[in-house]
């Protein structure tokens, strides 16, 4: 008997807590029609699908590490994540552990990645919560920012240092004293934990009652209401719905003088430049994201091409079979130009009219074949319900007859609840069948976005090379395989790179080691 997990997630978008109870029965019935057992139900509240930090998700990838079971059950795909890149995320990761997924509403949704219709449909599906999040976030920002314009309170936490009345910020004094003393403490050279050491000898608390850290003292610090400012939507969105908090937005909303000034402009200019001087020193230890980590192999000995660096700064993908086992000669190739070569090679694809409309018919019909195997199950629930309706006149006709008893009703009431139950069962596969099946016309559109993500922030690569399955690298040439553009494999030659010195530059005499 196969081991399973049921995972169900509802967010804060007009949903409530009896939406986890229907995803957890479904994924109940399910699992006794197929003698899966159950080993544990985990289910996030109130969180996001475009969020991956949630507590009960991050255990089902930890139950998954140390292979405590051998199926995952979720009402639709939806209900794991509107969000594509960490939708493919999970579906590889639990591959790689041979962990089935299987959604108890999409027949289509849980198959084998490599099958180009498969990762085709849960591509489109994936877009298309994606883009709803999108759209209705959208309609969310607009009315906050009517509000904004008249320099009125938006909702979420007040500031240190304010209150709000009719609306507005005012001045709270004895916070205001504590934010004055943090500006001044910081201009003059202190460290944070001086600040904070110094914040909690006072007495002196956060707006939530709590003690000082360290990140609320560096968002305090760069907070330019402080200054009179009002500023709202600040970080630019990025376009998968998460907020990067490294980007400014051009189309934030400032409004000097519409709150009371807390801050010096003089005290403000002395802290923004130390703060500067900070983050050019940070940078140069910040975080390098491999985005083809995973997907990276060497065309020369098969194995999987990780993350180094050289002199702490030039970065490249090197061969873990030269490093571990020292049977392959590859030469390591820069990070950031084989990055941008496959990125290119995504977008090239679809940037033409002709060359979309032909992956959309490729699509479609990948589509039409897996939307079949939802046919099969409308056809199991029919057959059932005639069967039940049969079961059911039978046993009133023998009421009618006179022939009755406990074990009659109790019989004629278990079907009936099997019937209601099929019944829904039913209505949801219409309804699954209805929102999967996409025109040519609605794959189109979802191409056209993917076309257009911007490739000048991490998460437009992010989105772009989800799409990419394995990218193999050879001396003289690159080979790209993109499981929902091309069923077959893309080989590029050395001619067709952007390179006048081969794939990649060589990596510096020093050894790289492993970042």
């Amino acid at each position: 008997m196969k081991r399973a997990v049921i995972y169900a997630r509802y967010s804060t978008d007009n949903q409530s807590h009896e939406t986890i109870e229907v995803q957890v029965e479904r994924c109940v019935e399910y699992a006794k029609q197929k003698g899966f057992n159950i080993i544990e139900v985990l289910a996030d509240e109130a969180v996001s699908g475009m969020k991956s930090n949630r507590p009960e998700l991050q255990k089902l990838f930890n139950m998954a590490e140390m292979g405590s079971f051998e199926v995952v059950l979720i009402y639709d795909q939806s209900r794991f994540s509107r969000d594509i890149v960490d939708w493919f995320s999970f579906r590889r990761t639990m591959q790689n552990h041979d962990i089935q997924i299987i959604s108890v509403t999409q027949p289509y949704v849980g198959g084998d990645l490599n099958d180009t219709a498969v990762f085709a449909t849960e591509g489109i599906n994936a877009l298309v919560n994606q883009i709803h999040v999108l759209q209705t976030r959208q309609k969310v920002v607009d009315a906050m920012n009517r509000i904004a314009r008249q320099g009125l309170v938006c909702g979420g936490s007040v500031l240190l240092g304010y209150d709000v009345k009719d609306k507005r910020y005012v001045i709270n004094e004895y916070e205001a004293e504590a934010v004055r003393l943090i500006f001044t403490l910081y201009a003059s050279g202190k460290s944070y934990k001086y600040l904070i050491q110094t914040l909690n000898e006072k007495g002196y608390k956060t707006k939530a009652g709590r003690t000082f850290g360290s990140n609320s003292i560096n968002a305090l610090l760069q907070n330019e209401r402080y200054i009179g400012i009002y500023v709202y939507n600040k970080m630019l969105p990025a376009k998968n719905g998460k907020r990067n908090s490294h980007k400014a937005n051009p189309a934030a909303i400032k409004i000097p003088g519409a709150v009371p000034q807390i801050i010096s402009n003089d005290l403000w200019d002395k802290v923004q430049a130390r703060l500067r001087s900070n983050k050019v020193n940070a940078r140069n230890k910040a975080k390098v994201d491999y985005l083809l980590s995973g997907k990276l192999f060497c065309g020369e000995c098969g194995m999987a091409m990780t993350g180094t660096r050289s002199n702490g700064k030039y970065y490249y993908y090197d061969c873990s079979g030269k490093k571990r086992l020292k049977n392959c000669d590859k030469a390591p190739i820069q990070k950031d130009r084989v990055e941008q070569m496959v990125i290119n090679y995504v977008k090239e694809t679809l940037v033409t009219n002709k060359q979309r409309h032909e992956i959309a018919q490729k699509l479609f019909e990948a589509q039409g074949k897996l939307l079949g195997s939802a046919a099969g199950v409308r056809i199991e629930i029919e057959k059932r319900i005639k069967e039940i309706d049969h079961q059911l006149e039978n046993i009133n006709n023998a009421i009618a007859q006179g022939i009755f008893s406990g074990s009659t009703m109790d019989k004629l009431t278990e079907l009936e609840t099997e019937q209601r139950k099929l019944y829904t069962q039913l209505a949801a596969t219409d309804k699954t069948e209805v929102s999967a099946h996409k025109s040519i016309d609605d794959i189109l559109q979802i191409l056209d976005y993917i076309a257009n993500v911007p490739v000048d922030d991490l998460e437009g690569k992010q989105t772009l090379l989800a799409f990419v399955y394995r990218v193999y690298v050879y001396d003289d040439k690159i080979r790209i395989i993109t499981n929902p553009l091309d069923e077959n494999t893309d080989n590029i030659k050395q001619e067709d790179l952007p390179f006048s010195e081969g794939v990649a530059s060589p990596a510096p005499k020093e050894n790289p080691h492993e970042s």
